[in-house]
This record gives C-alpha cells, structure tokens and sequence, in this order.
C-alpha cells in the first residue's frame, strides 16, 4: 500500500543551532583505562586515556582520592614517555597513582582542557542521583585460584551506604567499576536483585545474595549489557553447599519435559 505521509509544518531548526549548541565543546576523553586491572597491596597503578578536540589538547589531569577523603590529589597526565606512560607522542596519556595498602580504594577521575579552555570530565556527572561518578580501583584484592571467571565490583563508601540505606527493594542503580582478568569497564551500575524474603539483604559488601549489574550501553561484557539475576545459588543464599545441585536438577527436570524452573 503507498500514501502520502503526513509533514508536520514545524520541522525543527534545519540549518540553525539547536538547543544542544555550544560555542565550544571541550575534548572528548576515551579509551580511559588502569594497568595493573587488579593491582597488589602497594602497586603504582598508571590510569590511561586518549583524547581529542579540534582545537588541539592543551592540558589532561588525573584527580584521585583515597575513600572515603573527600579531597583530591592532582597529577599531570604526560604524553612524552616518563610518569608512568609508555610510548612518547602515541597520543595516550599517562599518570601513576602511588601504591596503596592492601584493601584500600581510590576513586578517580580526568579532566582535559582544550587550546580555548575549555574543561570535560571523564566520567561525565551525569548520574541518577545526588553523587557524581567517578571511577574506582582496589588495592591488594585477591584473585583466588582455580579455573571459575572471577569477576570483581569495586564502589566507593558513598555508594555503598547509599545502596544499604535504598531498601531492599529498591531499583536505584549504584555506580561501580567491574573488572574481569584484565578488562576494566567503568560506570557499572549495581543493587540488589531478587525476593528479600529468600536473600540476606543488608549492603552490598555484606551478607551474599542476588545481584543486578548493569554496564554502559557501549562497553558490553560478553555481548551483554545486563547481568540479571547474580544469583547465590540455593533457596536461601548458601544453602545448597554445593553450588551445583538446584542447577542439575532444573536441567535434569527440563529435559524429562515435567514442570522445571528457569534458572
């Protein structure tokens, strides 16, 4: 079938700035990542990050803070081969975060200034509540043997009382970083997943239970974006000691063609 489609008469600002104009926008600030991904208990970690403006970069800092301080160390990211970074004039810029003891967390965050002074953030402030995203690294946090992914969720002590006192039921999202072996991804947002009457409910460094991650649209992990549920396996969070049987039986179930749960 064809017709003719209805042309509304106010067709925008064709040809004429938008409510997005700026004069100038200040760099965009990418590629933004740590090494050592999971460093040891007094291991410099060197942050990462290229950036971009047409009007060339004047200026890339590094601000960093030991949680829970509110106050921020301020380091020169450097594109010329000393200071942590690797390869003069490739265009990444480097910083190194001092060592720190075992089990200590350092939030962070880069701001680059272009020829014309203009600042951004990386990450931006953009968030859905009252605290700014920053991101996250642990010192000295273990990486246990044996062939199981491991997988860890850093947040900052802001984050993870605001989590707590949300309410078991509660949808809001809290910003964490995830890292897997040695991929980084930045602004994951967690909280708990699940029935309280069945999970052990109380903050999210506490009593294990079921989780929701969630991870920016454009740095999915294993092609998804959405990690829902994390679950304890059990009725009850631990209680099937194997970490096994309920997930055999389900399959076992499934494939005898009787009423099963979708685990």
């Amino acid at each position: 079938a064809t017709g003719p489609l209805p042309v509304p008469a106010n067709l925008g600002t064709p040809a004429a700035p938008n409510s997005r104009y700026v004069t100038n926008a200040g760099p965009a600030i990418y590629q933004v990542t740590h090494a050592p991904a999971v460093p040891a208990a007094a291991q410099a970690v060197v942050v990462s990050a290229r950036a971009h403006d047409p009007n060339g970069v004047q200026r890339m800092m590094l601000y960093y803070r030991l949680d829970p301080a509110a106050a921020y160390s301020a380091i020169t990211m450097q594109d010329n081969g000393a200071g942590g970074d690797a390869i003069a004039g490739d265009g990444i810029y480097s910083a190194s975060i001092p060592g720190q003891a075992s089990g200590t967390i350092v939030a962070f965050y880069i701001a680059a200034t272009d020829s014309k002074g203009t600042t951004t953030r990386f990450p931006a402030l953009l968030t859905n509540n009252s605290i700014p995203r920053e991101c996250v690294v642990m010192f000295g946090d273990s990486n246990p043997g044996g062939s199981f992914g491991v997988y860890h969720l850093w947040i900052t002590r802001t984050n993870a009382t605001a989590w707590a006192n949300a309410g078991d039921l509660s949808n809001e999202s809290w910003d964490c970083t995830m890292v897997c072996n040695n991929r980084v991804i930045y602004n994951a947002q967690g909280r708990f997943a699940g029935s309280p009457y069945h999970q052990a409910f109380d903050t999210p460094y506490g009593s294990l239970c079921h989780y929701k991650w969630i991870l920016p649209d454009d740095d999915a992990f294993l092609g998804a974006t959405s990690f829902n549920k994390i679950h304890q396996p059990g009725n009850g969070p631990g209680d099937d000691g194997s970490l096994q049987r309920e997930q055999c039986a389900n399959s076992f179930l499934r494939a005898l063609g009787v009423p099963w749960l979708n685990r």
